[in-house]
């Protein structure tokens, strides 16, 4: 099985990082006529789960074609949805309705391949028996953005410590320590080519080995610097390849990318240059 945090797990890795995100590229899968995206986008936790699979769920958006996934993305709204924590004030009616096509097996068959807990599954499949849908559609969302921040918690705790992160080109992420400024040279790393990783609850930070602290900051134009102290544009969250790599996401939902010539930015989509390797140093 794939690993679903890997680069070929996920719908995009935009939607999993951004709320909201699921409900800007559903439709867009949905046209295309990929409806095992469209359904990861709408149903898996409204852009916070999609890094789940839901193979099974596919057959339960099918019928609502692409109209119907826009009105669903429509009526919940982006305003609504913008936290975990507002899982009570979602509207969840559309999406309860294409639940209720599941069945309870389909419903027991997205608790089991999401990894969620028995308990939640019971919990949501009782509710679906007495018709209560959107009961059963707000333990399974409850449920599965536990399950994925636990499951970021993870990853960022993994990937921190004392790294030299390795481009695909064999050149290692350099920080200056006269200039607000980053790129790739080539190895072997030495000191400026040491970070810490520093896990932040689910992301990561980049520091850079120089006193005072610089941090590797994010652009929403895909420009990547330094700065001295971490806000939310320093702030990544990481994806495990299934090459070994790790690629990382920015907060405006840009992937950090090495070139050959050196240069760094961030680019919306993750591919081979968006691959790093975590050495110890």
């Amino acid at each position: 099985m794939v690993n679903p945090f890997s680069k070929d797990g996920i719908i995009t890795k935009v939607t999993e990082a951004l709320p909201g995100g699921g409900f800007i590229t559903g439709p867009i899968h949905a046209a295309a006529g990929n409806q095992y995206h469209a359904v990861q986008a709408a149903i898996a936790g409204f852009g916070t789960v999609a890094a789940l699979p839901l193979g099974p769920a596919a057959s339960t958006v099918v019928g609502a074609g692409t109209a119907g996934l826009s009105g669903i993305f429509d009526q919940m709204g982006l305003t609504a949805i913008a936290g975990f924590g507002t899982v009570a004030a979602w509207p969840l009616g559309p999406t309860a309705s294409v639940i209720a096509g599941a069945g309870t097996a389909g419903l027991s068959a997205i608790f089991e391949q999401m990894g969620l807990s028995d308990d939640k599954k019971h919990e949501s499949v009782s509710a679906a028996e007495r018709g209560d849908y959107e009961g059963a559609t707000r333990v399974l969302l409850e449920a599965a953005s536990v399950k994925i921040a636990d499951n970021s918690r993870e990853l960022s705790a993994e990937s921190g410590g004392r790294r030299s992160l390795k481009s695909i080109h064999g050149t290692y992420l350099r920080a200056y320590d006269n200039e607000w400024k980053a790129d790739l040279t080539s190895g072997p790393p030495r000191e400026w080519e040491r970070w810490y990783v520093e896990d932040w609850g689910g992301k990561v930070v980049f520091k850079a080995i120089h006193n005072p602290g610089r941090f590797l900051r994010a652009h929403p134009d895909g420009g990547v610097d330094l700065v001295d102290r971490p806000q939310d544009w320093e702030t990544w969250k990481p994806f495990k390849n299934d090459d070994g790599s790790w690629s990382f996401l920015s907060v405006h939902g840009r992937w950090l990318s090495g070139r050959q010539d050196g240069s760094i930015s961030t680019v919306e989509r993750c591919n081979e240059w968006e691959h790093f390797w975590l050495e110890w140093w």
